[in-house]
């Protein structure tokens, strides 16, 4: 398969455009704090049939009023139920838009990065007639003796 091509840049006003609608996405969520690890770790876990189960149980309550407590919520149970069913939807979604995003920026630094070798190469010869583009090329080049050392090589 080959490599998409990069599309043409984006105007600095359709960037800006984009990033004010995942600000205004994210401002949309304020109702909601973001969990710590140790709150994660706490609180029962879901999966995949998740939604199965609480379908099920919310079917059952609606069958069988009787058989649940009084004091029993029925109201907020519907409630989280329908909110989770929807933020695994915004999720869905939210997980495509994010893939489709790294894909353009792998895509866009594999071409940036295949003319930066371009240059680097260029630089390379040029500094055999220009002696002042040495420090660049050093600058340059720095990269590339980084990802040759080894992990003892480094301590």
């Amino acid at each position: 398969m080959a490599i998409p091509t990069v599309p043409t840049a984006y105007s600095d006003e359709a960037f800006a455009s984009l990033q004010k609608r995942v600000n205004d996405l994210a401002s949309s969520l304020s109702f909601t704090s973001t969990l710590s690890s140790v709150e994660i770790k706490r609180l029962k876990k879901v999966g995949d049939s998740s939604i199965d189960y609480l379908n099920d149980c919310q079917s059952a309550v609606a069958q069988f009023p009787n058989v649940m407590p009084a004091d029993f919520d029925k109201a907020s149970f519907e409630n989280a139920v329908q909110l989770f069913s929807q933020a695994e939807s915004l999720l869905l979604q939210i997980e495509q838009v994010h893939k489709t995003i790294n894909d353009l920026r792998l895509v866009a630094a594999n071409k940036a990065r295949a003319e930066a070798d371009t240059i680097y190469n260029q630089f390379k010869l040029a500094v055999k007639k220009n002696a002042s583009l040495k420090p660049m090329v050093t600058e340059m080049g720095a990269r590339f003796k980084k990802q040759g050392m080894r992990k003892s090589d480094s301590k």
